[in-house]
């Protein structure tokens, strides 16, 4: 199964420095959070449009599609949720396990049918953060709501490091 990662869409990262592109696709958290600091101070971006870019998931790659079965599952060797467009292709929430960094789905509130068969009509993220102690560490937890016209689905992911990796859940394609 090929996974292609999603990358912001090109005329926002086209109008970034090489440097800061190359931090913001870096693994490591502390590159990522002095690329929030260099897009904020050098491009005039606010905090949250600084974030869209740095944690760009591709959201748009759920919302609006019609998908024929949904299941949780594994993914290089932690929690996923696919999203099936064909038998053998679609999108995948998961999150690219690295040295110290754990990354999982926590809960799922409602049934994965729901997003089975007819459009979604909404996928948001929120983000919550704390560092959680003297030495570093840190814990993201990552809420999605996914809604159709038949009800809706919250996913809770918990994510937790030593404050130097990414605790992020990513978002792309996969298959065919």
């Amino acid at each position: 199964m090929k996974i292609e990662y999603s990358k912001p869409k090109p005329f926002i990262m086209t109008d970034l420095d090489e440097k800061i592109q190359k931090l913001i696709t870096s693994k490591e958290e502390i590159n990522k959070n002095l690329a929030l600091e260099l897009l904020q101070s050098q491009n005039n971006l606010s905090e949250e449009d600084a974030r869209k870019l740095v944690y760009y998931n591709a959201i748009d790659l759920i919302e609006g599609k019609t998908f024929i079965k949904v299941e949780k599952s594994e993914y290089e060797g932690g929690d996923a949720l696919k999203f099936y467009e064909t038998e053998k292709s679609g999108v995948v929430m998961y999150h690219s396990q690295d040295c110290c960094e754990s990354v999982y789905i926590n809960d799922i509130n409602g049934d994965l049918s729901d997003l089975v068969g007819v459009e979604i009509l909404k996928c948001e993220e929120r983000i919550s953060q704390e560092d959680d102690d003297e030495w570093g560490g840190s814990t993201t937890w990552t809420f999605y709501t996914i809604a159709t016209r038949k009800g809706f689905v919250d996913i809770r992911w918990n994510g937790s490091s030593n404050g130097y990796y990414s605790e992020r859940v990513d978002i792309s394609t996969f298959g065919d």
